[in-house]
């Protein structure tokens, strides 16, 4: 009997933990310490009024870019520690023009959707690049957490969800989402989808309880079908395009994305 012989699930988890987990943890430690350096920094000049809001985004860019440089350089030398500075930079990046549209309004809708978009794409183009599950799970947890990091960078002390945000946290939301949906076309990280589903939706949820007496039952149903698609395509299209059998694992992401579209849907409609 070969005792190394373990269930494929099991293979599986194994496998993807390791290359979330495996690496230098110096390395996260200190680009952590780094960007809370920076992080408070920002926060003193904020609230002092030493930067305007034009000044704030622009340097937000300028960080997130030299964050995604340094990545690119350190690449083959460091991956583990560029894989860090890299899905900080998409997560900075993420920030700036996110602020940029609903905080300081400084640029429109449309221009917005488009910057989200880019760096959706970006972040899910540099994962596959790499082959790297842990850039894709840095990128998407700062995504998503982005729109909160806010709060602490608000002068006043409010936060995002307390301004006129109305749809644009929705747009935000799904303009993400998208970045996962392209990444999952071509790679089957179930546990990339699995956090990037659970955190659109709680992020959906936090949305609607603000805004949801606020906008139309077009709206926000709208907005959740959306969601519910993308999230029903990304469990599928890698199975179709490359003809795979999908595992227990998809099945399970499958279920529970149209058992939770029927539970808000109805919450919604009721």
């Amino acid at each position: 009997i070969n005792k190394n012989n373990k269930p494929p699930w099991q293979k599986l988890i194994r496998n993807d933990w390791e290359s979330i987990l495996g690496g230098n943890w110096l390395a996260v430690i200190g680009v952590t310490a780094l960007i809370f350096g920076v992080g408070f920094f920002l926060k003193l000049a904020f609230d002092n009024n030493w930067i305007d809001p034009t000044g704030r985004v622009i340097l937000g860019i300028a960080v997130g870019g030299l964050f995604l440089g340094g990545g690119y350089y350190w690449w083959k030398k460091y991956p583990f520690y560029s894989h860090v500075i890299t899905g900080g930079g998409i997560a900075i990046l993420y920030l700036s023009f996110f602020a940029g549209f609903t905080l300081y309004h400084l640029i429109n809708i449309y221009l917005a959707t488009s910057l989200l978009f880019l760096v959706s794409t970006t972040s899910a183009a540099l994962a596959i690049r790499r082959q790297s599950m842990a850039l894709a799970i840095i990128g998407i947890i700062g995504a998503f957490s982005a729109p909160f990091i806010l709060m602490g960078f608000d002068s006043h002390g409010s936060s995002v969800v307390d301004g006129d945000v109305n749809i644009e946290l929705l747009i935000y939301l799904i303009a993400v989402d998208i970045g996962v949906l392209a990444l999952s076309t071509f790679r089957n990280w179930q546990w990339f989808i699995l956090l990037a589903f659970v955190c659109s939706f709680i992020g959906f949820e936090v949305w609607r309880s603000e805004f949801g007496s606020e906008v139309s039952l077009l709206i926000s149903y709208g907005g959740l079908t959306i969601m519910f698609l993308i999230f029903a395509f990304a469990t599928t299209l890698f199975h179709l395009v490359w003809r795979r059998i999908p595992r227990d694992f998809d099945r399970v992401l499958m279920v529970l994305n149209a058992a939770v579209y029927f539970y808000l849907s109805s919450s919604i409609l009721w």
